[in-house]
């Protein structure tokens, strides 16, 4: 299975930094942390690895990077060349998580690791994702709401993402 690890620069990382920790004050200040059952303390770092996550993906694919902030539910965190809207999912160890908002039926990738080294695991198509939510939701025990989730291996190959030409970055 090919996977893409990015090592965000310094810059890179502050930049990603600075969109999550934005992204995390709005979330506080509209009271939306810990409604889902997410830590108000995990919050910052979960927002940070969320931006640096995205970044990477950007960084892989050879495309800007939007670095938004308040469009959570209304615009897709990449807008990829021949694919469309794509969400970008940071999990720590868990896998790929699909939750039940309208950006479900997106294309999602999934990244991994911590800090500025990102590890692009893989991938799940609109086609797989369809499928995914004929299922039950799983309750990860974590004290959030069930989700749909795909383990790592069970994912479309990264070397598989729709690109022109081939890979957009070279692996590292």
């Amino acid at each position: 299975m090919i996977r893409q690890t990015v090592i965000l620069t310094a810059d890179q990382w502050a930049w990603a930094v600075e969109v999550g920790t934005a992204r995390d004050r709005s979330s506080k200040a509209k009271g939306q942390v810990g409604r889902n059952g997410q830590s108000p303390a995990k919050s910052l770092q979960n927002n940070i690895d969320g931006a640096a996550a995205e970044l990477a993906v950007a960084i892989a694919l050879g495309i800007e990077w939007p670095a938004s902030v308040d469009t959570y539910l209304t615009q897709p965190d990449l807008t990829v060349p021949g694919v469309g809207a794509v969400e970008v999912k940071w999990s720590a160890r868990v896998g790929l998580i699909i939750l039940d908002t309208p950006q479900a039926d997106q294309v999602h990738v999934l990244c991994m690791g911590p800090g500025a080294v990102k590890h692009i695991v893989g991938w799940a198509d609109r086609d797989r994702i369809a499928q995914l939510k004929s299922t039950p939701k799983r309750d990860l025990g974590n004290g959030r709401p069930p989700v749909w989730l795909i383990e790592p291996e069970a994912l479309n190959d990264w070397g598989l993402f729709p690109k022109k030409g081939g890979m957009y970055a070279e692996a590292r």
